[in-house]
């Protein structure tokens, strides 16, 4: 994976926290922003609520605040409901909208203390359905319609909730669905 660009948000005092499962890859690419005080990587998985936790208290001590949680995991699966393997439905909704929900409670109490922000990446896909794509479709609109809750539910207390519905850009998770060639053609 290439390094990241270098970004400015040190130079205006902000901090950046990478979660990752794979714990040595967000150290590096932290490393690539800066040093720990501008960027450092912690291991987590969005399965796993603790394990967001720990990451968001850590974070949160290392940089003396959470500000803003970015909920960005994301997998898909190219299969028809007819022969999608039900390990597959239950990772792709685990994973894309259940780990938004964990990440989000993770980090809300550190995001209430400052009046910050919640930020979900969904994707065009909540209110764009394509077939073969499922389990990925309606974690999607899980995400904004949790979204949109949230934001209800945080309102007064100044908390800020958002969803980021992005189209296709080259990642992993697209590089498998256009090897697919039912995923090419769609």
């Amino acid at each position: 994976m290439p390094s990241p660009a270098p970004c400015a948000h040190g130079a205006r005092g902000a901090g950046l926290a990478l979660l990752d499962l794979d714990g040595d890859l967000a150290h590096r690419q932290a490393a690539a922003l800066g040093p720990e005080a501008v960027a450092r990587g912690w291991a987590a998985d969005v399965r796993d609520l603790d394990s967001l936790r720990s990451a968001a208290d850590d974070a949160a001590a290392h940089f003396g605040r959470l500000d803003v949680v970015v909920a960005g995991a994301g997998v898909g699966s190219m299969a028809p409901l007819e022969t999608l393997d039900p390990e597959v439905w239950e990772r792709v909704v685990d994973i894309d909208l259940s780990g938004v929900w964990r990440t989000f409670r993770a980090g809300l109490p550190h995001v209430k203390r400052h009046r910050g922000y919640l930020l979900a990446v969904s994707s065009m896909a909540a209110f764009v359905h394509s077939p073969l794509n499922g389990p990925y479709v309606a974690a999607k609109a899980g995400v904004w319609a949790l979204c949109d809750a949230t934001r209800l539910e945080l309102r007064h207390e100044g908390v800020g909730v958002g969803s980021a519905h992005p189209t296709f850009f080259k990642t992993p998770m697209m590089d498998d669905v256009h090897a697919d060639p039912a995923g090419a053609t769609l």
